[in-house]
């Protein structure tokens, strides 16, 4: 077992999914990770030549592109330094907000599990969860261009309804619930399932409450994935949704709905690519 961090980039790596490259995102925000000073007591190979005046941050040139290195353990460090090297600690949030514009942040660049951030995505970072959606939707879009979007069987749609539909009773402030199947190109399934809800500020707790409930009623099914939020236009993963029909909906009292998802059983959905 690594570090959260690392971790959570192996598994964006391996499975990347709206919930775990979001993950990724905020566990790199929120983490403390070791960057070399640019000051040091003995000259630095590769130093790059644009260094900022005012950061104390040091950057290197490779492949003439000028990177901030970024360790998650002083273990990394060595591995990556081969000598030692005066460092310091700050979260990943704070390490994008003194990142100068066009540098890279190369997170444990000689480890086994790393990552590199562009110029783009430290922008965005930079404003902590606000730039979170459209780096999900990007790094989505990127990671397997093949992926197809096919509606549910009336047996799976009962299932994930009768998982929801207590959460919809309990927090009014879900609208309506969402799902379908996601099939990469090696015909790997899994479900995405999507919840629109009228109140942000419940967002948090009702993500948790759905979690635990799907979790639970999709034991031994297909792995999922879910996405909450207030408007099919602005989250990019609820804006797959946007031309279907809930499977279920909170609205003047609770009411279920037959889905046109359920018609289209057998109909590909051409969503990426």
């Amino acid at each position: 077992m690594g570090t959260p961090l690392e971790d959570a980039i192996q598994n964006a790596t391996e499975g990347p999914s709206p919930e775990s490259i979001r993950h990724f995102y905020i566990t790199f925000l929120a983490t403390e990770v070791i960057v070399p000073c640019k000051v040091q007591a003995r000259p630095v190979k590769n130093l790059s030549p644009f260094p900022a005046p005012f950061s104390n941050l040091l950057a290197v040139t490779a492949q003439e592109q000028e990177i901030i290195p970024a360790f998650t353990t002083q273990e990394e460090l060595q591995l990556w330094a081969k000598e030692p090297l005066e460092w310091a600690s700050i979260t990943g949030e704070t390490l994008c907000q003194r990142t100068p514009e066009a540098m890279w942040i190369s997170i444990n660049p000689a480890g086994e599990w790393g990552k590199e951030l562009s110029a783009w995505e430290i922008s965005l970072l930079a404003q902590g969860k606000e730039g979170l959606d459209e780096l999900v939707a990007e790094q989505l879009q990127h990671s397997d261009p093949h992926i197809t979007f096919q509606g549910l069987t009336e047996e799976q749609a009962e299932r994930i309804v009768s998982a929801t539909r207590p959460a919809l009773e309990e927090y009014p402030a879900i609208r309506a619930v969402f799902a379908g199947i996601q099939i990469t190109e090696s015909a790997q399934e899994s479900y995405l399932i999507g919840a629109l809800i009228t109140d942000e500020q419940e967002q948090e707790i009702i993500e948790s409450s759905l979690q635990e409930r799907i979790q639970g009623a999709l034991i031994g099914d297909n792995p999922f994935s879910l996405a909450v939020g207030t408007s099919l236009d602005t989250s990019p993963e609820l804006a797959l949704f946007k031309f279907s029909d809930p499977l279920i909906q909170n609205k003047d009292g609770l009411s279920t709905k037959r889905t046109s998802l359920m018609k289209k059983i057998g109909q590909w959905i051409k969503v990426r690519g």
